[in-house]
């Protein structure tokens, strides 16, 4: 059996201060982990919940993505919109002997413009994710 624990905010924020050697703060690091848990929690609610004024959490959020500390990706529900779409897992070939056959094939799929996302994995059952 696999001994997993769960790590609390504070011991958290004590690695993460670590591991960013002092360049975040435990105010930058409370605005990631709002937003770790709530991708769109606005900057009202990050500031209501942190303790600190609305345009101190806007301006900590800014410069954490301007310098490449937080980065925030959206994602496009197509279901919701009630557009027919598929996903599609690709199994490449183990004869595939060309790495460049294999990069032109991916290089195609990323520049269709039905296709808004292509995803490669590396290992298990499949090689490429296709929506």
């Amino acid at each position: 059996m696999r001994d997993t624990k769960m790590i609390s905010e504070n011991d958290e924020s004590i690695i993460l201060k670590s591991v960013f050697n002092g360049k975040l703060d435990d105010i930058d690091i409370k605005i990631y982990q709002a937003l770790r848990e709530n991708g769109r929690m606005s900057d009202t609610e990050i500031a209501k919940r942190i303790g600190v004024s609305i345009t101190t959490v806007r301006r900590r959020r800014l410069r954490l993505q301007e310098e490449g500390y937080l980065q925030i990706i959206g994602l496009l529900l197509l279901r919701a919109a009630n557009v027919a779409y598929a996903d599609v897992l690709v199994k490449l070939n183990q004869q595939a002997k060309i790495e460049e056959e294999i990069n032109e094939f991916i290089n195609d799929a990323i520049n269709n413009p039905r296709v808004y996302e292509v995803t490669q994995y590396i290992g298990g059952n499949y090689d490429i994710l296709i929506s």
